[in-house]
């Protein structure tokens, strides 16, 4: 048990960790795009495997699959009211992208299953296993509750549809890669109406969210009011193209 515990003291454990803070605490926002938008995927899924190997090491094949059939789940549609109801449940914020991209992370478990066969403890960091094993629970956690504040662009655009409210949900459930996220379902008596999509925003190297207000006018025409987007840099400079990108993918699939 001592041998597996000191996975959690090998150089690779402590790197994928390491990666996984800097990339999701600095990276992102400092340097946005497609790497630093996989980056935690791969670090992540690593350090996780291994944390977890490290806890209960005669299941470590089933921890690998597990853990691969999970992510699976977790980046489709279909997890989104798991996520509400936990969020709901504990008072906490996780949330995640839908970016079937991330999949390409997977190979990333096979990787951290064959190196915690072959790992040796004379390989370990002295350092007391509480450390890791503390900054790890804390990194697991922080690194799927996005910080309101952080990856942040302001638009404030309003776009007219010509269709009622009604009609929106249909569109986007027919248009190719956009997905409702957060929010309340479409109510006939609220007016107006907030929702989240995700869709595909290559500048900010995956999916995004879009804050979106529905503006009734009448059966015939609707006002979509953007808000901002959520997991990209609130870097003005790159407002026009965040805004081009938005109408692309989004206005132009369900106008």
């Amino acid at each position: 048990m001592t041998r597996q515990l000191s996975l959690l003291q090998s150089p690779a454990f402590l790197l994928s960790l390491g990666l996984l803070l800097l990339n999701d605490f600095f990276l992102k926002g400092a340097f946005p795009g497609l790497l630093a938008g996989k980056l935690s995927d791969f670090a992540g899924l690593f350090a996780f495997a291994l944390f977890w190997i490290a806890l209960f090491p005669a299941y470590r094949k089933s921890i690998c699959w597990g853990i691969a059939l999970f992510f699976l789940y977790w980046k489709t549609p279909f997890s989104q009211p798991l996520i509400e109801g936990w969020n709901s449940l504990t008072g906490l914020h996780y949330a995640r992208v839908v970016d079937y991209t991330d999949y390409l992370a997977l190979p990333v478990l096979i990787l951290a299953y064959h190196y915690s066969l072959a790992y040796a403890p004379d390989w370990k960091v002295r350092v007391p296993y509480a450390i890791p094993f503390s900054v790890a629970l804390f990194a697991f956690l922080a690194t799927s509750t996005p910080d309101e504040y952080d990856f942040f662009l302001v638009l404030d655009e309003t776009y007219e549809l010509p269709y009622g409210k009604n009609e929106f949900v249909p569109r986007v459930d027919a248009a190719d890669s956009l997905f409702i996220e957060h929010g309340l379902p479409l109510s006939e008596g609220l007016e107006p109406d907030t929702v989240n999509i995700s869709y595909y925003a290559a500048h900010c190297g995956g999916y995004q969210w879009a804050d979106i207000i529905l503006i009734p006018r009448n059966d015939s025409l609707t006002n979509l009011q953007v808000i901002g987007l959520y997991y990209c840099t609130d870097d003005q400079q790159r407002r026009p193209l965040a805004k081009a990108e938005f109408e692309r993918q989004v206005i132009d699939k369900i106008d």
